[in-house]
This record gives structure tokens, C-alpha cells and sequence, in this order.
């Protein structure tokens, strides 16, 4: 059976709304296309067509903007030069570590605060608002002192001990999700004996799992696309976002060319572009947490 399709009448603000998202949305696929189109120039087509489609597709750009993704690093009196895949692991290790432990945190820290309430709770829900509001500014020598000493600085374990924290939205966001919880779940399970580390792994974390992911995904881009880490705590473990910063840069012949350049920065955005797409329905969509169907 044939559907027919009906035109739904909109208000003039939704229309309005829709037309701004239209133009918003083919801003950002010309900006793209732009992008791979002169990712497949050759430098003197980018200089006399530089909006234009090109006139010969040169693939090549990728494999040169490959092999000149390297950094040369200097470590223990030993100078090290660290290629694209060394990014790219650096890059997912700090991009999986960072959400990872942070919203763990910010889970647990969010759920004792729901599961036991109470003036320490009622404390630090406050002092989590306050520190959202002041601005925290002048603490960097005085933390790499600290890291320094604890022998931190430029390992990996830095990441994981700078990572523990509950201060941010994401607290808010737990605790409000915490909130329109069932209590009545909790409370069977009570009754049939569940402990509280039971119902909190075994009821409380699979109703909050889809906001969790979600929250970890869009995190896991962030920290992807960030370098100044890299520039100032881990020296020796540069990221593609460091190594595109380093490149884009750079003034040797072949990686200061903008055709090379720009080849490098999709080289860079394929990977969150493909985690995008694959999570677009999570990310932009309506995110519900309920516990009865």
C-alpha cells in the first residue's frame, strides 16, 4: 500500500529555524569539499584555482603529507624522530584515557552523592557549582613542580592522576540522569538482597550507560583535536593534533605547501569523521533513560 506523503503546516520561527540549519549544514559540506578538493591539487593549481575543482587529482599529496608527519623529539640525551604512527597511538591512548577516567570519576562522585544524601553530599554538589563559576588561573608552574617531584611529568600516568576529578557539567549531568531513576528498582533489589555496590554496577549503570556513551564520545573528539597537553606535559608523546600543529607550521620545502597541508588535516579529521558518522544517531539524537519499556 502506497503511503501519502502530507505537508504539515510549520510556524514562521520554525521555518526560520530550519532554513538557518539548511545554510548552517551546507556551510560546513562546502568547508569539507573545499577541503578535499584542494587536498588534491598541485601547488601551483591551489595558487591559480584555489576555489575551484582540480585540475589533476594528485593522490600523492596524501602519501607526501604521510611521510612528512614526523616530529623530532628529544629524550634521556637521545634525539628520536616519531612518524605518523607513533601519533596516531599517542593519539588514541590520551583521546581513550582522558573521558575514560574523568567520567568515571564524575559517574562514581555523582552516584554517592544520589545514593547517600546528606550535608557531605549537599557539600560537594556546592563546591562543584562554585568551582564551575571561579576560574582557576596562575596553577601551571606550580603543577608541574608537583608532577615533577612525583615523577609524573611526561608519562602516561600523569594523564590518568590529572584525569580524577568530579568538577564539571558532566556531574550535573550524571546527577540529574541519577534523579529520574526509579527508585523503586532500587528498592526491589534491596529487598532481594542486593548490596549497594550490586545495585550500582547491576541497575544503576546499565540505565545510565547510553548517556555515559555519549558523553564519552563526544569527549574522546575533544581531546583528540587537542595539542596543548602534548606541548607543555607530555614533550616526549606528541599527538596528530600536536603533529598537525608542528606541520601546519612547518617552513620546509614540501610540508609549507597548502595542497600537503590540507592533506594532512583530513588525514587528521577521517578517524573522528568515521566515529562521527557512526554514532550521529547517539550524538544528535534524543538520549532517554527510563527503566520500563
Amino acid at each position: 500500500m502506497r503511503k501519502v506523503f502530507k505537508w504539515r503546516k510549520i510556524s514562521v520561527p520554525s521555518a526560520i529555524l530550519c532554513l538557518f540549519l539548511l545554510f548552517y549544514s551546507a556551510t560546513l559540506l562546502a568547508l569539507y569539499l573545499w577541503g578535499f578538493s584542494t587536498s588534491l591539487k598541485t601547488v601551483d593549481d591551489f595558487m591559480t584555482n584555489m576555489v575551484g575543482l582540480p585540475k589533476a587529482w594528485e593522490w600523492d599529496n596524501y602519501v607526501k603529507a604521510l611521510d612528512l608527519f614526523a616530529l623530532p623529539i628529544f629524550k634521556n640525551g637521545r634525539l628520536y624522530n616519531i612518524g605518523f604512527e607513533g601519533m596516531l597511538l599517542n593519539s588514541v591512548i590520551y583521546s581513550l584515557m582522558v573521558p575514560l577516567v574523568t567520567l568515571s570519576t564524575t559517574w562514581l562522585m555523582a552516584y554517592l552523592c544520589y545514593q547517600f544524601p546528606g550535608k557531605m553530599s549537599s557539600f560537594i554538589f556546592r563546591i562543584n557549582i562554585v568551582l564551575m563559576m571561579i576560574p582557576i588561573v596562575g596553577s601551571l608552574p606550580s603543577a608541574l613542580k608537583v608532577y615533577t617531584s612525583l615523577n609524573l611529568y611526561d608519562t602516561w600516568g600523569y594523564v590518568f592522576v590529572s584525569s580524577i576529578t568530579f568538577v564539571g557539567p558532566n556531574f550535573l549531568i550524571f546527577y540529574a540522569v541519577f534523579q529520574g531513576i526509579d527508585k523503586g528498582l532500587k528498592e526491589a533489589a534491596q529487598i532481594d538482597g542486593a548490596g549497594n555496590f550490586s545495585i550500582m554496577l547491576g541497575i544503576i549503570f546499565p540505565l545510565t550507560a547510553v548517556m555515559f556513551g555519549v558523553l564519552f564520545i563526544t569527549s574522546f573528539i575533544a581531546n583528540w583535536n587537542t595539542y596543548m597537553p602534548m606541548i607543555i606535559w607530555l614533550p616526549s608523546k606528541p599527538s596528530l593534533a600536536y603533529g598537525m600543529y608542528k606541520f601546519g607550521a612547518s617552513t620546509v620545502s614540501g610540508s609549507s605547501w597548502p595542497p600537503i597541508q590540507v592533506a594532512g588535516s583530513m588525514i587528521v579529521m577521517l578517524p573522528i569523521l568515521i566515529i562521527f558518522l557512526i554514532f550521529r544517531n547517539k550524538i544528535i539524537g534524543n538520549v532517554t533513560i527510563g527503566s520500563f519499556k
